[in-house]
């Protein structure tokens, strides 16, 4: 039976005590009218298109096995584009080898934007995304309130998009085990 090939998102998860600080940084956009929108704050360090679903899981238990939780210095605000504002980080040793160990290990190649190669991966929290619409008023009131702060990466997941949605369907937490 042939193997089906599909897209694969790797994800970095965070502790629920720093997701409810990033969710809570992320309420003040209500002042803009912003409709609410499930919001699921994580890193996001690999796409991986047409791939072998075992082979993606796989890499990223190995990646769990070889690493503890790690904390990471939220430093900004920023546009990664006129419609994408993110967090930002101080760089961050432990996070830079998870990226290259999960590129590494995983057989296929990932996206430009996700790439250890490219140049154009930013290790980032995603806080607000909508193309077409004008969101400088809205990067100037978070810079207004923002304030450094530490999160702490507890887990990495494998999140499938079915065209519409985002689905989790595996998770490991980070936990070095002696082998």
């Amino acid at each position: 039976m042939p193997v089906e090939l599909k897209d694969f998102f790797v994800i970095l998860v965070l502790d629920d005590d720093t997701s409810l600080k990033v969710r809570t940084l992320k309420l003040t956009d209500k002042d803009f009218k912003v409709p609410y929108r499930n919001f699921y704050p994580h890193i996001n360090i690999g796409r991986f298109l047409d791939a072998d679903k075992h082979q993606v899981i796989k890499a990223i238990k190995k990646v769990s096995r070889l690493t503890n939780p790690f904390e990471i210095d939220v430093n900004n605000v920023e546009m990664l584009t006129e419609y994408l504002m993110v967090l930002t980080f101080e760089e961050n040793k432990k996070l830079n080898l998870v990226h290259e160990k999960i590129h590494e290990y995983t057989p296929y190649e990932s996206d430009d934007w996700t790439s250890p190669t490219s140049g154009k991966f930013v290790p980032h929290i995603s806080i607000y995304y909508n193309p077409g619409e004008d969101v400088r008023e809205m990067h100037d009131h978070y810079l207004h309130i923002f304030k450094p702060f530490k999160v702490r990466v507890v887990a990495i997941e494998l999140s499938e998009y079915d065209g519409q949605s985002f689905v989790v369907s595996h998770r490991y937490e980070f936990k070095k085990r002696l082998i």
